[in-house]
């Protein structure tokens, strides 16, 4: 599998993909309204035959050190496979990150994998969504994640001004 910064030849793939996975149908609409493709190119996964099988959007603010997950998804018949720990660990070694934070569905695939590497959610919102926020410094692997999230008294709480913006959130 190569996991790479996606390519304008990748872009209609990654919109069928996007287009049958309801768990990230806004995809679309918000990476070209954003105009993100140039300033954020997906992360995907390609396989030997070229086929796309998963891809990864996110932000990351080099000021602040925080990347932000927005839609991430891999297709149903190449699930259980490693390639979402592929893709995040390509993001974390591309990024000098301290945070991630993101939103997930309650008991979707998305929950089942933070929790798999040992994330909390920290609240929840009105849309049945999970709102996660966590410190991730110098994880640049899987395992370094797991290894990180069995020392949590080491890890830095959310920052207060992030804590600002979650005020109107229920807190776990």
């Amino acid at each position: 599998m190569n996991i790479m910064f996606s390519k304008p030849e990748h872009r209609e793939k990654i919109i069928s993909l996007a287009k049958i996975t309801p768990a990230v149908k806004d995809f679309i609409f918000t990476w070209e309204s954003w105009h993100n493709w140039e300033k954020y190119p997906p992360v995907v996964a390609v396989n030997k035959a070229g086929t796309v099988t998963g891809f990864w959007a996110y932000t990351y603010s080099n000021k602040r050190k925080y990347i932000n997950t927005y839609y991430h998804t891999v297709y149903l018949i190449y699930r259980r496979q490693g390639i979402s720990s592929l893709m995040l660990e390509f993001i974390l070694q591309n990024c000098d990150a301290e945070r991630m934070k993101l939103k997930t569905h309650f008991n979707g695939e998305g929950e089942k994998f933070w929790r798999g590497l040992g994330f909390q959610p920290f609240a929840k919102n009105d849309k049945q969504e999970l709102v996660w926020d966590f410190d991730i410094r110098n994880c640049k692997s899987i395992a370094g994640i797991i290894d990180w999230n069995r020392n949590p008294d080491l890890h830095q709480p959310i920052p207060e001004a992030e804590m600002k913006k979650y005020k109107e959130l229920e807190l776990l």
